[in-house]
């Protein structure tokens, strides 16, 4: 368990998780601020991430092709997102906020706003 306290966390994220994680926040006082990155790309077999607590600004995927500007989930990977929030999350080609390619996806308590994708996804 990884647990972030309050404030604001900003820079170039993009988090590679491939390992079995909880990512603790305290809800929207945890915010991750994102420059023209991605905040996080899950990837991996058989393994289970849970994100708790955050509020994720203005990440960005640059490539044209599939892959959320806020998160990227693939691989097998089951992840589960409770109480957070994706605003401004952009992706040049198909996702918007999140993709999800072959992967298990549960929400609970999850808010978007003014999330865009470039392309028709």
């Amino acid at each position: 368990r990884v647990v972030f306290q309050p404030g604001v966390y900003s820079g170039d994220c993009n988090l590679a998780i491939s390992k079995n994680v909880v990512l603790q926040g305290a809800g929207a006082d945890t915010v991750m601020e994102c420059d023209n990155a991605r905040h996080f790309h899950v990837a991996g077999r058989d393994i289970t991430v849970e994100i708790k607590g955050f509020s994720f600004t203005n990440g960005e995927a640059d490539s044209f092709g599939e892959g959320g500007g806020c998160g990227l989930i693939e691989g097998g990977a089951t992840v589960k997102i409770a109480n957070a929030s994706f605003v401004k999350c952009v992706s040049k080609g198909k996702g918007g906020a999140l993709s999800v390619l072959g992967s298990s996806l549960s929400l609970e308590h999850v808010d978007f706003y003014a999330n865009s994708a470039e392309s028709d996804g």
